[in-house]
């Protein structure tokens, strides 16, 4: 009986060892907010209205860009009417850039928002369009 009851105990840990030794699931690590840091610029610059305007994003303390998105909420000076949300696509150096026509010359808020995995993260910016 005793031999029984030793063969179950080392059958039950050798399973557990091996459940937790298998694991594959991966630790994401993730930033901290506080650490990054976004850039805002427009080509060209300054930026006019009526014409195409190239905004980008360059973002500073992200651990790498694999699964991020960026997207642009650009925002009239009084929170006024409905923002406009743009998507921004990722470049080979690293920047996130999408165009946007600007109807008004004014003072706009912009919110750069970044996406990765369980990671969001959203920085203000202001952004002079002038006549």
């Amino acid at each position: 009986m005793k031999n029984k009851v030793g063969m179950l105990l080392a059958s039950c840990l050798l399973i557990v060892l091996l459940i937790t030794s298998c694991s594959s699931a991966k630790e994401v690590q993730e930033p901290d907010p506080a650490s990054i840091k976004v850039a805002l610029s427009t080509n060209p610059s300054p930026a006019t209205v009526g014409k195409k305007i190239q905004l980008s994003a360059t973002i500073i303390g992200l651990l790498d860009t694999d699964g991020a998105e960026v997207q642009f909420d650009i925002r009239e000076p009084d929170n006024s009417g409905m923002p406009a949300l743009v998507n921004a696509t990722l470049n080979k150096d690293g920047t996130f850039k999408a165009n946007h026509v600007f109807e008004k010359a004014q003072t706009y808020k912009v919110y750069i928002h970044l996406y990765q995995n369980e990671l969001h993260i959203s920085k203000k910016s202001e952004l002079v369009v002038q006549q």
